[in-house]
């Protein structure tokens, strides 16, 4: 667990992208591959340049579960901001048996709101995610509100959206 004071000192990188849905299905396919391996490429970078890493994720389906799990993979801490109660809750249930186990896995868990789903409680989320981080890490085009916000916050925004397809090795996870 980090504490407040080393949590300030920290490189937050955060990972926002498309659902598998939107990536070619719910089977991995080459371009979701890809997607992975340059999550992990980019965590690893930090990690060899020796940074203090901590991912900051929502843990909703798709880019956000894979950099918690490339996080939990390399062992870096990542932080869980989980913007209702129970977002895994109409999930398939695969899904929701991977959201809680990376979310009993998280470093921490920041509960942002409660109740029910809300698009504008997702809103939130993906705001303080935005205000928390130092690095954002983008895998589609993304809602131009949410886009503009990120460009205006000054932040390092880095494209992890293959541009070709290229052969990918087995991504441990």
């Amino acid at each position: 667990i980090c504490s407040k004071e080393r949590f300030d000192y920290m490189k937050k990188i955060t990972f926002f992208g498309a659902k598998p849905t939107d990536l070619g299905g719910w089977t991995e396919t080459p371009l979701q591959k890809q997607i992975k391996q340059n999550i992990m490429n980019q965590l690893m970078q930090l990690v060899q340049a020796k940074e203090q890493v901590v991912v900051l994720t929502g843990l909703n389906i798709g880019i956000e579960t894979w950099a918690a799990e490339a996080a939990n993979h390399l062992k870096v801490p990542y932080h869980v901001y989980i913007p209702f109660d129970e977002p895994h809750q109409k999930w398939p249930k695969r899904v929701q048996m991977q959201y809680l186990y990376l979310l009993k896995q998280a470093s921490k868990k920041h509960q942002l709101d409660t109740g029910e789903f809300d698009v504008k409680k997702l809103h939130a989320k993906e705001v303080k995610l935005i205000d928390e981080a130092d690095i954002i890490c983008t895998a589609y085009n993304m809602n131009p509100g949410i886009m503009k916000y990120i460009e205006r916050s000054g932040k390092t925004i880095i494209d992890i959206m293959p541009k070709e397809e290229s052969n990918v090795a087995d991504i441990p996870f």
